[in-house]
């Protein structure tokens, strides 16, 4: 038999042992779902997330149902990373679970699954007790009115849909915490809705470093002019210039959407900035 003959073969062999091996892998894994100990459980689900990729789907879905909330988080947290459909309705049933974390990482495994359908379990989420939730469901929210909208739809108000994601969006505005506020304001101005900017303007003045940083950029979203001065303002504000993290996040985010919304590239010099507006202010 030639070389050219037996590469071939050698190489189905050992798909066809890789295979094998991985479907014993597999059963021994989905085996270890059904241990008392629940650390067994949550490192098989780890491992079938990793390892076993598509052929473990269903092991996966068996574990988001899990006692342990551990085990459930990391398993829809697999299942948002399959880009499989059939991940879909298990990741929708954790919107509903009593885990706060886990509706957190529900919200974000639907997301990456291409979830896009508003029903009354998505909008039932802007108004749930963990911020976090709040947050990343504005932030999806955000998402399937750019899609509407690059689809042809000129306005969400011209459907059901839109007129849902709007209505969330501007309940959001009002939430309770500064985090979940500049997430549904940032969505609404991806939107190019003005109803956004005054929220912005008061978070970028009144908000938290980073609840700051995040209304700039939304200024920049949002590509209203009237939001140049606020951010000049904002580069000259000394507490922007604070930060624990070392950096200035506030003036780095209103250099960023002065430079979206002008094409200028002055930095964080508020001076120049000055200059500019002065010089040159677009209408």
């Amino acid at each position: 038999m030639s070389a050219k003959s037996i590469f071939p073969a050698v190489c189905l062999l050992a798909l066809i042992c890789s295979a094998a091996f991985a479907g014993t892998a597999l059963q021994e894994l989905t085996g270890h779902l059904g241990s008392p100990d629940p650390a067994v459980r949550l490192d098989a689900v780890r491992r079938i997330a990793v390892t076993c990729h598509g052929e473990g789907l269903g092991s996966l879905i068996t574990a988001a149902s899990d006692s342990d909330e551990y085990v459930r988080e990391r398993a829809v947290q697999a299942l948002g990373n399959s880009g499989n459909g059939d991940a879909v309705t298990p990741v929708l049933a954790a919107f509903d679970d009593p885990a706060d974390f886990i509706r957190w990482r529900a919200v974000q495994a639907a997301a990456r699954l291409g979830v896009r359908d508003i029903d009354e379990r998505l909008a039932r989420l802007v108004s749930d007790r963990f911020w976090r939730v709040r947050v990343v469901t504005f932030q999806l929210l955000g998402e399937i009115g750019r899609e509407m909208l690059v689809s042809g739809s000129p306005e969400l108000a011209s459907s059901p849909a839109g007129e849902k994601i709007r209505s969330c969006l501007l309940a959001g505005l009002n939430d309770s915490d500064e985090r979940a506020r500049v997430a549904a304001a940032r969505s609404l101005a991806t939107l190019n809705d003005r109803a956004a900017y005054t929220p912005l303007v008061e978070l970028l003045n009144e908000g938290s470093l980073f609840t700051r940083e995040q209304a700039a950029l939304g200024l920049g979203d949002l590509r209203d002019n009237r939001a140049l001065l606020p951010l000049i303002e904002a580069l000259e504000d000394p507490e922007n210039r604070i930060s624990r993290e070392g950096r200035d996040w506030a003036c780095w985010g209103a250099a960023v959407a002065l430079e979206q919304l002008t094409g200028q590239d002055y930095k964080t010099n508020a001076k120049k900035w000055r200059q500019w507006l002065a010089a040159d202010r677009p209408q």
